[in-house]
C-alpha cells in the first residue's frame, strides 16, 4: 500500500500498516510493554548521560583542554540539530496525520545523512588542522563514538534489508527481529558520553569532578567547599555519617579565607611562551623578581598559566605566591647549563625550584598545574585507580645514564652520580610554606621536594611522581620542624619521605628535625615511608604518622641510625597503618591496574638504630595484609646495635611499644639487642617457619594476647 501527505512526502509498501492496525485496535500487548520498557531503560539514562557531555563541556570550558576541542563542539551542535529536526519533524506529521503510524524509518533517514557528515569532517579537520595532542585523543573519542554509532545502524539496516527478506518470515517475527536490533542502535547512541568518558582523558577528569561534587552534595564523600570569598570569616560543623545513623554536629569550627592579592604578573606579559620548546628562565626570572620587596605571600602572585613553559633554575628571594594554573607545565631544560653548579648550595647544581641564597619568610606554591623536572626518559605510563596517568621512569646509575635527559647532561661532564643531579626544588632557611592545592611534581633529575632548616611547612594535597628514579625521594627534611605533609600521592624510586638531622659529633650540635605529622597519604614503590635517618646527630624526635596506606613498597616504616652518626629517633608514634605488599615483589590489583612489586626485599617494620640516650618508639594499630609470602626479608626488624664492626660498645633498643598488630602472610619477625619493651595485642596469621617469632639477645620483654609466641626465657 501507499500513504500520501500532502507537503510531499510519501511512504510507499510500508510493510508493517496492517499490522499496525492490527495492534492499535487490539490494545496491550506483553510483547509490545517488554519491547518499550526494554527501549527506555536503554534510551532514557543514554539521555541523560549524553547531556551530561554537554553540561561539563560549557562548565570546564575555560578551565580545561575542551576549549580547544572544536570536534566536540560540532558534534554536540549536530546531536541537538538531528535531534530536534527529527522530533520537529514527527511531531507535525503526527500532528496534521494522526491515522498514520510514526516509526524509526526518519530517524534511520537522519542519522544516515548527518553521521557520515560529521565523519568527515573530523577526517578532514584532523588532516588540515594538525593540532595539540589533546585533540589527537578527543578525535579518537569522537571516532569512537561516530564509528559505534554508525556500526550499530549498519547492523540494524543489514539485518532488516538483506538478511531478514529471504526467510519470508510473518511481519510480527519480522518486526521483533528487528527492534531487537533497533535497541543495539539506541543503545550504541546511548554510548555516547561512556565512550567519551573511557577514550578521553580530559574528560574523564571533568566528569569525576562532577561525581565528587555529587557525592560531596549528598554526603557519599567528603565535603569540599569553594568558591568562598576572599578575606572573609567562614563557620563549619562536621558530622560523622554511620551504617546506622549520623553523630551530632561538631563544635563550630571558625575559619578566615586569604586577602586578595596586591597584585598579580602572568609569565607571559614578561615575554614567557608555553609552547614547550621557548627556554624561559629570563622572562619567568623576570616576574619572580619584578614582585620587589614584599611581607605576604599575597602580595603579589606570579602565575603561570596553561601551556608548558621550559625554565632553567628559578630563585625565589621575598615572599609571594607562585601559582600554576590548571594545564600548566614548569618543565626544566634538558640542558646542565641551565642549573650551573655556582648557583647550587653544598657543592652541587640548584634545583628547578630554589629558596636557597637568604632566608624567606611567607611563600606559596599551589596551583593546580604540574613541575616536572624532565631529568629521565620515561619507560611507560600507567593508569592509576581513578583514571590518573602513573609514569615510571627509566632508572639508571653512574655507569649507566643513557636514558636520563637533564640527568645524561649533567653527568656526561663526569662528576659524581649523586651530587651532580638537580632535584625539583630546594628550600633552605624558609619560614611559613605552604605547597598545595592539587600540584603535581614529577621526574626529577635527583630527589623531589627538598627542605633544610625550614619550620611551619605545610604540604598538602599533591602529587609527588618519582618512580622509578634512582635516589628519587619525594620529600625530605633536614633539620625542620613544625611540618605538616597532608592528603599527598606518592610514588618514588627511593624514600616516600626522608628525615635527617645531621651526623657525626658536628652534627650533635644542629637543630633537630621536630615536630612532624604525616597523615592521610598513599604511598606506592617507596623504600621508606617515613625512613628516618640515617643522618640523626641532633636527632629526629616528637614524630606523629598515622593513617597512611603503603603498597608495594620494599619497606614500611624505617628508622635508622649507626653508633657514627649519633643522635637517635625519640618521641614516635606510627599508627593505624594499611600496608599492601611491602617488602616483598608481589603483585597487587588495584581498581582496574595491576602493580607489580618492583621493590627491593625488605621489611613493613625496621628498627635498626643505636642511641645514646633513652629513646620511647610506639607501634600502634597497624594493619599490614599479604607483605611477602616468604619471598622477603623478616616482617619486623628490630636490631640494636652488636659491636661487630667498630669499638663502640653493644648498644640495645629501648622502650619500644608494639600493639594491635595484624599481621597475614609474612616471614617471621627477628629481634635482637631489645630491651624494656612491650608486645600488645599481636596477632599474626600463616607464617612462614616453626615459629613466628626470631628472638635474640633481648631482656625485659613483655608479651599479653599474642597467641603466636612460644615463651622462652625474654619476658
Amino acid at each position: 500500500m501507499s500513504t500520501n501527505f500532502s507537503d510531499g512526502l510519501q511512504l510507499t509498501n510500508y510493510v508493517y500498516y496492517d499490522m499496525y492496525v492490527t495492534y492499535k485496535n487490539a490494545g496491550p500487548s506483553f510483547m509490545l510493554c517488554f519491547m518499550s520498557i526494554i527501549l527506555n531503560i536503554i534510551v532514557i539514562p543514554g539521555i541523560f548521560m549524553n547531556a551530561s557531555i554537554i553540561y561539563v563541556t560549557i562548565k570546564y570550558y575555560k578551565h580545561e583542554n575542551v576549549k580547544k576541542n572544536f570536534y566536540l563542539g560540532f558534534m554536540v551542535i549536530f546531536s541537538l540539530g538531528c535531534g530536534s529536526l527529527v522530533a520537529l519533524k514527527f511531531w507535525d506529521i503526527a500532528t496534521r496525520f494522526p491515522d498514520v503510524p510514526q516509526t524509526g524509518t526518519l530517524s534511520d533517514v537522519f542519522l544516515f545523512e548527518f553521521k557520515p557528515l560529521f565523519f568527515v569532517y573530523m577526517a578532514t579537520n584532523t588532516a588540515v588542522c594538525k593540532e595539540s595532542r589533546n585533540n589527537a585523543k578527543l578525535f579518537k573519542s569522537m571516532f569512537t563514538i561516530v564509528s559505534v554509532t554508525i556500526g550499530c545502524y549498519l547492523m540494524s539496516a543489514a539485518v532488516r534489508l538483506v538478511i531478514l527478506p529471504p526467510f519470508h518470515l510473518g511481519e510480527i517475527n519480522v518486526w521483533i527481529i528487528e527492534l531487537a536490533f533497533g535497541t543495539l542502535l539506541n543503545l550504541g547512541v546511548a554510548l555516547n558520553a561512556v565512550v567519551l568518558y573511557i577514550c578521553s582523558q580530559e574528560y574523564r577528569k571533568c566528569f569525576n569532578r562532577e561525581l565528587l561534587l555529587f557525592g560531596s552534595i549528598f554526603g557519599i564523600i567528603r565535603r569540599v567547599s569553594d568558591n568562598l570569598e576572599a578575606n572573609t570569616l567562614y563557620k563549619f560543623t562536621i558530622r560523622a555519617v554511620y551504617s546506622d545513623g549520623e553523630s551530632e554536629d561538631s563544635v563550630i569550627l571558625t575559619a578566615k579565607t586569604a586577602q586578595n592579592y596586591g597584585k598579580i604578573i602572568d609569565i607571559t606579559e614578561k615575554g614567557a611562551n608555553g609552547d614547550g620548546k621557548t627556554i624561559n628562565t629570563d622572562a619567568i626570572q623576570g616576574a619572580i623578581n619584578d614582585c620587589g620587596q614584599t611581607s605576604s605571600a599575597f602580595d603579589c602572585k606570579v602565575l603561570v598559566p596553561e601551556g608548558t613553559f621550559i625554565s632553567g633554575a628559578l630563585f625565589m628571594q621575598t615572599p609571594l605566591t607562585l601559582e600554576l594554573a590548571e594545564e600548566a607545565i614548569l618543565q626544566g631544560s634538558g640542558e646542565s647549563s641551565d642549573f650551573p653548579k655556582n648557583k647550587g648550595r653544598s657543592g652541587k647544581p640548584p634545583s628547578l625550584l630554589n629558596v636557597i641564597d637568604k632566608p624567606v619568610t611567607n611563600l606559596r606554591i599551589t596551583g593546580k598545574g604540574s613541575v616536572n623536572g624532565n631529568g629521565w626518559e620515561t619507560d611507560q605510563v600507567l593508569e592509576d585507580e581513578v583514571g590518573n596517568e602513573m609514569p615510571i621512569y627509566s632508572k639508571g646509575d653512574s655507569n649507566d645514564y643513557r636514558k636520563g635527559i637533564l640527568a645524561k647532561s649533567q653527568l656526561s661532564g663526569g662528576g659524581p652520580f649523586q651530587s651532580s643531579r638537580s632535584s625539583l626544588a630546594s628550600f633552605c632557611r624558609v619560614m611559613n610554606l605552604f605547597i598545595g592545592g592539587n600540584l603535581t611534581f614529577k621526574n626529577p633529575s635527583f630527589h623531589g621536594l627538598e627542605f633544610d632548616y625550614s619550620s611551619n611547612i605545610a604540604i598538602i594535597n599533591n602529587r609527588l611522581l618519582t618512580y622509578a628514579v634512582t635516589n628519587g625521594d619525594g620529600i625530605d627534611l633536614g633539620s625542620c620542624s613544625n611540618v605538616q605533609i597532608l592528603n599527598n600521592l606518592l610514588d618514588t624510586g627511593d624514600d616516600a619521605f626522608a628525615l635527617s638531622a645531621g651526623a657525626g659529633r658536628i652534627g650533635e650540635n644542629g637543630k633537630p628535625t621536630e615536630c612532624i605529622l604525616i597523615r592521610n597519604n598513599y604511598i606506592r614503590h617507596s623504600h621508606g615511608a617515613p625512613s628516618a635517618g640515617s643522618h640523626t646527630a641532633a636527632w629526629i624526635k616528637n614524630l606523629l604518622v598515622e593513617y597512611n596506606v603503603i603498597v608495594s613498597a620494599s619497606n614500611g616504616i624505617r628508622c635508622k641510625s649507626s653508633p657514627i652518626m649519633g643522635g637517635g629517633v625519640k618521641n614516635a608514634i606510627f599508627r593505624n597503618i594499611a600496608m599492601l605488599n611491602v617488602g616483598s615483589k608481589n603483585t597487587a590489583n588495584l581498581g582496574n591496574i595491576q602493580l607489580d612489586g618492583i621493590t627491593e626485599e625488605g621489611s613493613a617494620i625496621i628498627l635498626t638504630l643505636n642511641y645514646l640516650d633513652e629513646t620511647k618508639i610506639e607501634f600502634s594499630e597497624i594493619t599490614i595484609d599479604n607483605v611477602n609470602k616468604g619471598n622477603s626479608g623478616p616482617s619486623i626488624l628490630m636490631e640494636g646495635y652488636d659491636k661487630s664492626q667498630t669499638n663502640y660498645p653493644k648498644t640495645y633498643l629501648k622502650n619500644i611499644l608494639v600493639k594491635n598488630l595484624n599481621l597475614t602472610n609474612v616471614s617471621p619477625i627477628q629481634i635482637t639487642q631489645l630491651l624494656n619493651s612491650s608486645f600488645v595485642n599481636v596477632q599474626i596469621n600463616n607464617f612462614n617457619g616453626n615459629s613466628a617469632w626470631k628472638i635474640n639477645d633481648a631482656q625485659k620483654l613483655k608479651f599479653e594476647n599474642v597467641p603466636t609466641l612460644k615463651r622462652n626465657n625474654w619476658a
